[in-house]
């Protein structure tokens, strides 16, 4: 980066005894020593006065342009907030709210309720100040008289209400209006003001105005110290580490939303924008579970191409993209400057990566569900373009000629994508828009094709699940993360039927059936599994397989942390090992060790194969009969339980997917509901309350299994066909190798395609093609294509310590990477080592 930063080094440690060579110690060479500090004070010199020319450029800049104007947010006309002001410069509506405060003593409470009641007086007040001073930009002190009544009431505000914002405790939950609102309205009021702000900045005292200079000055900087992190940076805020490590100092909530640009440029600082630019070049890289405490930053862009936000859950959308699109934005801001940069590999790299991972997580015009917090705001029936195109744009823009001719190719018709609302990118290599692929920093695995998308959201103890926040977005984010299973081909499905879910019954989810209704909560680390084992292998083609440990827990746990979230109890206490395998067109699901650990609570243990949108006729078919099924208000069973046959009972939803019960896998009954259901979507999502025209009633289409209460050790299976009819004329598709909490397994009708997990080392695979066993706990997948087998396997426990996995199976493979011993061959596998550790490693050798 071209970055001068020889004004924040001290010149006095540079040159010492230590660093010179002997000959340059001698009186004779003191000359040379005399040169050589000159020759470098003179570089830093000449450095900081062309600083110091851009600052002056800056201040004008920011003096022509509000920065964050929509922002700028009250109800008040800018003649009534004229108004407003009494002569102590208090708004009248706002002053006995003030006094109030000022005489309780509320100031200095440590009481989060009671700052975030003067956060939000203040932004209110700042807000109004600001839409005055705008009436004043532009114009010069010799237009305006110091002493004119609108200016003089302005000031008094500005004093008033920066007295109170810079008196009141510095706790660490002042955050939102006290680092991003009211320093935004401060700075923009100074650069509105600038003509009379830089006369207050002469050598001669203004009195008020001096004051109110004072004011916007200490309430810009809150851009910078606001909130507290209770860390060395508080005293030192112009640091980059101050802008590492913590989630209100990371992403969107470290450079987007605050305004840190104009706060260093009312400042007049060098070094402020020496960090600024630094931050925003090192910002645009990468974070996994394996480089956590050493990446730049622990959230934003994932090194699987997704992202993390408020901690390790997957936040695709948000904080990511306006974390690396504010970076971009400030890099373009400092062109041609002394703080230049430019977009390093690293850069580019975590980009493209991002935009291509990103992707998955949007299908035909629609976000998927659960990738965020507003998992359950009504959509409007409207597509929008994937949220990412803000980069796309901003590469296009500004950055295109960094990046490589295919890079740019790629660019270019994934922009022309967008415009489409559709990502499908059918020129570029399975695995990086479509296919399959297995986000390992996210518990997430994929299969998107342009006629169907399945997506599988698991746990593990590694990752946060996605946090829940009644009073400003989604209330009950449960069981999101819980192996949630979305089965789509509009990309809407489930936006439509959200609205009428039982909570208790998330597709994919196994889960005790609730008899009380949900509180809603507020929680920003969600429920993950005490288990860490998740993990999956794909080559990013058809096939896919994955594997993970259920038992959930209050993520908070991880920390140490005793909130008491008890008021849901019933979300507790059921233990699962979940299996998918995904070939052709197909999607299996294996429950293995499925038990009730908490008994004593009321309501039945269910797998929910699905709940969507009912879209038409449901049929039934066994092998002794077939029927269809119109709307029930009660379940229809459509397997009994303990029925033991090894028939498979496909249910096909018009307009949708079909789904085989596999009989012997499956000992528990198996219900079916269709109806019409009431709506919820205000109390769902603290932002549906502001929709209008939202709908009261959804068409469900439910599917599940109910294991009973008191279960230990069961299991189920099923399958999902993305073509609802086809299955009606195969044979069976799949084969179940093993269904056991040691090792789960099953494999296409040839055997061509084998997936397992083994949870159990010791654990053994029979499989026609031969036995497999492995050196480690893991997730195989096996292609057998000819004469050539493809073997890709998977840590999903991600241990730091492992480098390879070798399977030694008795299948008639050769290779460079085959050695023999005894009966077995040998087949060792490098895993990948560290920001991709979790990532899916495969080797082609010879099959005979």
């Amino acid at each position: 980066m071209h970055t001068e930063k020889t004004a924040m080094i001290n010149w006095q440690t540079i040159v010492t005894v230590d660093l010179l060579p002997e000959r340059l110690l001698t009186v004779e060479n003191s000359r040379f020593l005399v040169i050589l500090l000159f020759v470098f004070l003179f570089q830093i010199g000449s450095a900081n006065n062309e600083k110091e020319e851009y600052i002056k450029k800056y201040r004008t800049h920011f003096s022509q342009h509000k920065y964050r104007g929509h922002s700028l947010k009250t109800k008040l006309t800018y003649v009534e907030c004229v108004k407003s002001i009494d002569t102590s410069g208090a708004f009248i509506d706002l002053s006995s709210l003030q006094k109030k405060i000022e005489s309780n003593g509320l100031l200095l409470s440590e009481k989060s309720a009671d700052q975030h009641k003067i956060g939000e007086l203040n932004y209110e007040a700042f807000n109004r100040i600001w839409l005055i001073a705008e009436h004043f930009r532009g114009k010069t002190v010799d237009q305006i008289s110091i002493d004119d009544s609108v200016f003089t009431d302005l000031l008094k505000a500005i004093c008033n209400y920066g007295e109170l914002e810079v008196s009141r405790a510095n706790i660490k939950s002042r955050f939102l209006a006290s680092c991003f609102g009211i320093p935004t309205a401060a700075v923009n009021t100074y650069f509105a003001l600038l003509p009379w702000m830089e006369q207050a900045e002469g050598d001669t005292d203004h009195g008020l105005l001096s004051e109110a200079n004072k004011y916007l000055k200490q309430v810009g900087m809150q851009s910078w110290t606001q909130p507290y992190r209770g860390d060395a940076t508080d005293k030192n805020v112009v640091d980059i580490q101050r802008f590492r490590h913590h989630v209100w100092w990371v992403g969107g909530n470290a450079i987007a939303y605050r305004s840190l640009l104009p706060a260093a440029v009312m400042m007049q600082s060098i070094e402020m924008l020496d960090v600024i630019s630094e931050v925003a070049q090192q910002s645009l890289s990468s974070v996994s579970h394996n480089t956590y405490d050493e990446a730049f930053w622990n959230e934003g862009f994932t090194a699987d191409g997704a992202g993390w936000g408020h901690g390790r859950q997957c936040l695709v959308w948000g904080y990511p993209i306006h974390g690396g699109d504010a970076a971009m934005n400030y890099l373009n801001f400092f062109k041609e400057s002394p703080w230049a940069g430019e977009l390093r590999l690293e850069n580019r790299q975590a980009l493209l990566n991002f935009l291509r991972g990103s992707s998955w997580y949007y299908y035909k015009g629609y976000e998927t569900p659960a990738v965020g917090r507003q998992s359950m705001l009504y959509y409007q029936q409207k597509k929008k373009r994937i949220p990412s195109y803000a980069l796309v744009d901003r590469i296009i823009d500004d950055w295109l000629p960094f990046f490589t001719d295919d890079e740019q190719k790629e660019l270019l018709e994934l922009q022309n994508n967008i415009a489409t609302n559709q990502v499908t990118m059918s020129y570029i290599p399975k695995g990086y828009y479509q296919g399959t692929r297995w986000f390992y920093s996210n518990d997430n695995l994929i299969k998107k094709t342009p006629e169907y998308y399945y997506y599988i959201s698991m746990a593990s103890s590694r990752c946060d699940g996605i946090e829940s926040a009644y009073n400003q977005a989604d209330g009950y984010n449960f069981f999101t993360c819980d192996g949630m299973t979305l089965l789509q081909k509009e990309g809407n499905e489930y936006l439509n039927a959200i609205g009428g879910w039982n909570l208790s019954a998330i597709p994919g989810v196994t889960n005790r059936q609730n008899n009380e209704p949900y509180e809603p909560i507020i929680h920003w680390s969600g429920f993950c599994s005490k288990h860490n084992f998740a993990g999956a292998s794909t080559r990013g083609g058809q096939n896919a397989v994955a594997g993970y440990v259920f038992e959930k827990m209050n993520a908070y746990e991880k920390k140490g942390s005793k909130v008491n979230l008890d008021k849901n109890k019933s979300i507790y206490g059921v233990k699962a090992h979940k299996f998918y395998f995904m070939f052709d067109d197909y999607l299996l699901a294996l429950g293995a060790g499925i038990s009730n650990t908490d008994s004593q609570q009321p309501g039945d243990i269910w797998t929910t194969i699905d709940q969507t949108e009912n879209k038409g006729i449901t049929t039934v078919i066994k092998p002794d009969c077939s029927r269809n099924i119109s709307q029930f208000a009660s379940p229809t069973t459509v397997k009994k339980r303990n029925d033991k046959s090894s028939d498979v009972i496909w249910i096909s939803h018009q307009g949708g997917f079909a789904y085989g019960i596999l009989s012997d896998q499956t000992p528990s009954e198996v219900c079916l509901l269709r109806e019409r259901r009431a709506a919820r979507w205000e109390d769902l999502n603290h932002r549906n309350k502001k929709m209008s025209n939202l709908p009261d009633s959804t068409d469900i289409f439910q599917l599940w299994i109910n294991h009973g209460r008191k279960i230990k050790n069961d299991t189920y299976g099923y399958l999902v066909s993305a073509h609802e009819k086809r299955h009606i004329n195969d044979n069976n598709p799949v084969k179940i190798l093993s269904n056991t909490v040691s090792l789960q397994a099953a494999c296409n009708s040839s055997e061509t395609v084998i997936g397992a997990s083994f949870y159990k080392q010791k654990a053994t695979l029979k499989t026609k093609q031969g036995v497999i066993k492995v050196s480690d706990p893991c997730v195989v997948l096996i292609e057998i294509d000819g004469t050539e087998c493809h073997l890709t396997v998977n840590d999903p426990t991600m241990n730091n310590e492992l480098k390879s996995i070798t399977l030694k199976t008795t299948m008639p493979v050769t290779g460079e990477n085959v050695k023999t011993v005894g009966r077995y061959n040998h087949v060792e596998i490098p895993l990948p080592q560290g920001e991709e550790a979790g990532k899916p490693s495969g080797i082609s050798i010879k099959f005979k």
